[in-house]
C-alpha cells in the first residue's frame, strides 16, 4: 500500500503500510450562531489526551467557508480536511468548483473528499433496487448539479485535470468518497456498491498513477459476513483507507459508536484501514451532537485504533504489557486498589 502523507500546519501524519492506525473526527455546523459551541467541544477533546483526534473534517455548510477547519488548524496544527462542495448551490459550474478548492488549498487543507463516483447510471440502478438509494450529503450535491445542468457526467469527472494539477502544486491529498456506501446491511455488497467501489478503486490507481496522493472512503453498513471479501476488493487500490463506520448492525442506534469500533477494528485486523472515522451513539438519532456524545465517539474509535496497532507495532503492545505487569503485582486492575470487594477473600490475584 502507498504510504502518504497528511500536512498539518505544526504536525505531519504519515498513513499507510507500516504506519499507525488515527482517528478522524468530523465537526462542523450549518448555523452560524452555532459556530461558538462547536469550538468549544473542541477545546474541551483537545484538553484531554484522551480525547485529542489525530485529524479532523470541517463538514460545515456555510456558503463554502470552513471555519473549524481553520480555528484546529491554527490552534492545534494537526491535518485537516473538508467536502469542497459544502455550502455551494446546485448550480454551481466548473469555474466556481475549482475556485473554492483552489482556495482551499491556499489555506493549507490536508485532505479533501471529492465524489468523482457521484455517476447518473449508479443513481438510477439505485433507485431502482434500494429502498434508500444514497446516503451521502456529498455525493447528493453532486448528483444534484449533474441534474441542474442536464450533463451525463459528473462536475468532478469534467475537471479531473484541473483537480490534478492543483493537488500536485499545493500537496493536498485526494480522499475519493463514496455517494452510494449501504445505508443498511441488507445492501452492502449489492450491485451498486460494488460497482462504485470498482470504480474508485480504478480511480485512484488513475491519480496515483500520476502523482497524486490518494484516500479511498467506503463501506457504510456492512455486515460481518461480507466485510472480509469486500476488505480484499478495497486493499486492490493501493491506497490508504478510510470508511465510513463500518456500522455492522442497523438495530444499534443510541449505540452506534460501539457498532463501528467492532468493524474498524475488524477491518484493521485485515489490513483494510488505516483512518477510523469517528461514530458517536446519536449517529442515527440526530444531527446535533453534544460533547459527550462526542468524547463516547472518540473513546470507541481510539479503543478500536489501539486493538489493531497493538497487534502491529511493538510500541503500543508495551501499553498492554504495563497494564498487565500491574495487575501481577495484586493490584485490583486499573484502580490501584489492594482490596478486591468482587471477590472478597477468595480473590485469585491473593
Amino acid at each position: 500500500m502507498n504510504t502518504i502523507e497528511l500536512r498539518g500546519e505544526k504536525k505531519n501524519i504519515l498513513i499507510g503500510d507500516g504506519h499507525p492506525i488515527i482517528v478522524n473526527c468530523n465537526f462542523g455546523t450549518n448555523n452560524q450562531a452555532e459556530l461558538g459551541l462547536e469550538i468549544e467541544k473542541i477545546k474541551k477533546l483537545f484538553n484531554n489526551s484522551d480525547t485529542t483526534p489525530n485529524t479532523i473534517m470541517d463538514l460545515s455548510i456555510l456558503n463554502g467557508e470552513f471555519p473549524v477547519a481553520e480555528y484546529v488548524r491554527h490552534n492545534y496544527g494537526i491535518p485537516v480536511g473538508i467536502v469542497p462542495v459544502y455550502g455551494m448551490k446546485n448550480n454551481f459550474n466548473s469555474e466556481s468548483l475549482i475556485k473554492q478548492i483552489h482556495c482551499q488549498a491556499k489555506n493549507k487543507i490536508s485532505f479533501m473528499t471529492m465524489h468523482f463516483t457521484a455517476d447518473l447510471d449508479l443513481f438510477d440502478k439505485a433507485v431502482r433496487t434500494r429502498g434508500i438509494p444514497v446516503t451521502s450529503r456529498g455525493g447528493k450535491i453532486i448528483l444534484n448539479n449533474t441534474i441542474y445542468h442536464n450533463k451525463k457526467i459528473n462536475i468532478y469527472r469534467k475537471n479531473i485535470e484541473r483537480i490534478i494539477e492543483l493537488a500536485l502544486f499545493y500537496g493536498f491529498v485526494i480522499s475519493l468518497g463514496t455517494t452510494f456506501r449501504p445505508a443498511g446491511i441488507c445492501d452492502a455488497c449489492d450491485e451498486v456498491h460494488i460497482e462504485e467501489t470498482v470504480r474508485q478503486i480504478e480511480l485512484a490507481k488513475f491519480l496515483t498513477s500520476r502523482g497524486c496522493k490518494v484516500i479511498i472512503e467506503n463501506v457504510g453498513h456492512i455486515g460481518l459476513d461480507k466485510l472480509e471479501k469486500h476488505c480484499s476488493l478495497l486493499k486492490q487500490a493501493d491506497v490508504p483507507i478510510m470508511p465510513l463506520g463500518p456500522v455492522v448492525l442497523d438495530s444499534t442506534i443510541g449505540s452506534d459508536h460501539i457498532s463501528a469500533s467492532i468493524g474498524a477494528a475488524i477491518m484493521g485486523y485485515f489490513d483494510a484501514l488505516n483512518i477510523i472515522n469517528v461514530i458517536t451513539p446519536s449517529e442515527h438519532l440526530h444531527s446535533k451532537f453534544t460533547y459527550d456524545d462526542v468524547v463516547e465517539g472518540v473513546k470507541a474509535a481510539k479503543i478500536a485504533a489501539q486493538s489493531i496497532n497493538y497487534t502491529k507495532f511493538p510500541e503500543y503492545a508495551s501499553l498492554e504489557h504495563d497494564i498487565y505487569a500491574r495487575r501481577s503485582l495484586r493490584k485490583n486492575c486499573m484502580d490501584n486498589v489492594q482490596d478486591c470487594s468482587r471477590c472478597d477473600t477468595n480473590c485469585p490475584l491473593k
